[in-house]
């Protein structure tokens, strides 16, 4: 049977290759966070691009209709390690191939395939199944092949900021924005 979520995602796959994302070179890194976004907001999550520091960090949030649900969180990135002449290609390491049913890119298993891969089971699940069981979160940072230098500083300003939303409770202030929810369910699910 053909499977157009997974032929679809293996586009998206093709796209993300072909967008350099090289945190030690400074290069894409918010084209890639942006096109991300575009991906997660088209099929229903609700999306954060955080630009506060070099590498963009990016939530995709699909929510469960389960008032009660639990959170899963995906953490993934969308950098690569540049491709240097020192490194040996058959093909343009920017550019999906197939050759003998395996993939070939930059990024393919380290991790770009990985967001797509995990994505194309999240639709695959809506699709036969419904609403999902559990909130799911993907968390890409785009600097783990620079030993994640902002990633720390992200997860901080969210975890502050989630404690300043506790202290709002305690002190009997209940008006919220949607961005405050929005960080308390980063926060507690982290």
């Amino acid at each position: 049977r053909n499977d157009e979520i997974a032929q679809h995602y293996f586009e998206v796959l093709r796209t993300l290759i072909s967008k350099k994302s090289i945190f030690a070179q400074n290069i894409g890194l918010y084209d890639v966070a942006a096109y991300l976004g575009e991906i997660f907001s088209g099929v229903g999550a609700e999306v954060t691009i955080d630009e506060t520091h070099t590498a963009p960090f990016v939530l995709a949030k699909f929510k469960s209709p389960n008032p009660d649900a639990k959170t899963i969180i995906f953490y993934q990135h969308y950098d690569t390690v540049p491709a240097d002449n020192d490194q040996p290609w058959t093909d343009e390491p920017f550019r999906l191939t197939v050759r003998k049913g395996y993939m070939y890119g930059r990024g393919v298993d380290d991790d770009k395939g990985h967001i797509t891969a995990r994505l194309t089971a999240l639709r695959k699940y809506i699709r036969e199944v419904g609403d999902l069981p559990v909130n799911i979160t993907f968390m890409m940072e785009g600097a783990e092949e620079s030993a994640s230098t902002d990633l720390e500083k992200y997860l901080e300003k969210y975890q502050k900021r989630y404690n300043e939303l506790l202290e709002k409770m305690k002190n009997g202030k209940e008006k919220f924005e949607k961005k405050d929810y929005d960080y308390m369910e980063v926060a507690r699910s982290s």
